[in-house]
This record gives structure tokens, sequence and C-alpha cells, in this order.
């Protein structure tokens, strides 16, 4: 839609800014993340002991939480891209 037709323009201001590489690099990021955590879940299986499972266990939450803070920021990225506002 032609915005302009419908009015005076009082000012202008276009503003960008490219995330592609923000993108890019927390997409690879989220792909070792879940890498690391589905290696953790195999060796998690095999533990011997309970001394190691409680140590598998506290390193899979840390790698969790890294996965869900990933895609939460790509999320945001997603928004931010999806939305665009006229004043």
């Amino acid at each position: 839609m032609e915005f302009r037709t419908l009015g005076q323009t009082i000012s202008k201001s276009v503003n960008a800014q490219d995330v592609t590489d923000e993108y890019v690099d927390l997409q690879l990021r989220l792909k070792n993340a879940e890498a690391l955590r589905d290696r953790l879940v195999a060796i998690l299986e095999k533990a011997a002991n309970v001394k190691d499972t409680l140590e598998i266990e506290r390193e899979l939450n840390r790698v969790r939480e890294e996965v869900e803070r990933i895609k939460g920021r790509i999320g945001q990225l997603d928004k931010l891209i999806a939305y665009s506002t006229i004043d």
C-alpha cells in the first residue's frame, strides 16, 4: 500500500540492522548444542555409577538450557525480521 497518497509526509526515517551473521551463527551453535545434547544422552544411558550419572545430568541440563536460550534468541530475531513499523 502506498501510504504517501493518504496524507502529507512530515518526516521519513529508515533504519535497518543486518542480523544475518548473528542468525547464521545461532543456527550453527544450535546444531552443535543439539548434537552435544544427544551425545550426552547416549553417554548417560551407559553411566556406570551414581557419581558419573550426576555429572552427566548436570552437563546435560546446562546444554539443554543453552539450546533453549539459542532457540529463544532465534525466535526474537524471527519476530524482528517479520515486523516493521510505520508512524
